[in-house]
């Protein structure tokens, strides 16, 4: 059983998440039963609109009235920080290119520094923070070529 929302008042016929998708404004404006705060999406129009009448309607009749409904939007929160953002390629990172933050790629194998990690701080891209290439591994030895075998 889906959990139920606080507050919730059977008395008052009001559903679990308080939320309704209908096809279009017209089916919007033929709902029955509804009450201040309902918020109901619109498929085609994409929007969601806030139903603001007074009381719930309790009513049998669909609620035509389309001055009692607005169009809803989220609250928008603050603006969070700025990301970094990788670069990357075959020489060592020039400072003129990123921002304080950003972290940088080593992809060529011009120094034997394929893999180094470079984070900018303070205008420059200073030394490696990190390789990220790891050690070289155990040479694999000659395995067994499986059941298959090719005829001409």
């Amino acid at each position: 059983m889906p959990d139920v929302q606080a507050g919730f008042n059977i008395a008052k016929n009001e559903p679990a998440d308080k939320r309704m998708v209908v096809a279009n404004s017209s089916a919007r404006r033929s709902l029955f039963w509804v009450y201040k705060g309902l918020k109901v999406y619109e498929e085609d129009s994409g929007l969601t609109y806030q139903c603001n009448v007074a009381a719930a309607t309790n009513s049998a009749q669909p609620w035509t009235d389309n001055s009692d409904w607005e169009e809803w939007m989220p609250a928008k929160g603050a603006t969070g920080a700025t990301g970094s953002t990788w670069y990357w390629g075959g020489n060592d990172p020039n400072d003129n290119v990123g921002e304080n933050g950003d972290f940088f790629l080593q992809t060529a194998d011009v120094t034997e520094s394929i893999g180094d990690t470079y984070q900018k701080a303070a205008g420059t891209w200073g030394s490696p923070i990190m390789n990220i290439k790891g050690a070289a591994g155990a040479d694999a030895s000659a395995g067994h070529h499986g059941g298959l075998s090719v005829q001409n």
